[in-house]
């Protein structure tokens, strides 16, 4: 017998929330005012982004570099690949 927990949800099910899920996000995201990243790991870049294409304010507090997941960043002007603190903060600043 299955617990409430591990109770099995039909893909179309899974499929129909998900689209729900994501008109939600979609929803908030064209409606707010502003975006903010506290310590956002991956996502900072993917934050700018999304704030620059879709005219949004935001504010970033960077972390990580991650330049082993993002090994193919380059500075614009210098070239340099970003491996350091610094070195993002200028990438970040070049968008």
């Amino acid at each position: 017998q299955q617990s409430e927990t591990s109770k099995y949800v039909p893909l179309a099910q899974q499929s129909v929330t998900l689209c729900q899920n994501a008109q939600i996000v979609l929803q908030h995201f064209i409606h707010c005012s502003l975006l903010v990243g506290m310590h956002p790991d991956q996502a900072t870049e993917f934050i700018i982004d999304l704030a620059l294409a879709f005219n949004k304010p935001f504010a970033i507090i960077p972390c990580c570099v991650h330049s082993k997941l993002f090994p193919h960043r380059k500075c614009k002007k210098s070239g340099k690949l970003i491996r350091s603190y610094e070195d993002f903060l200028n990438y970040l600043q070049e968008k």
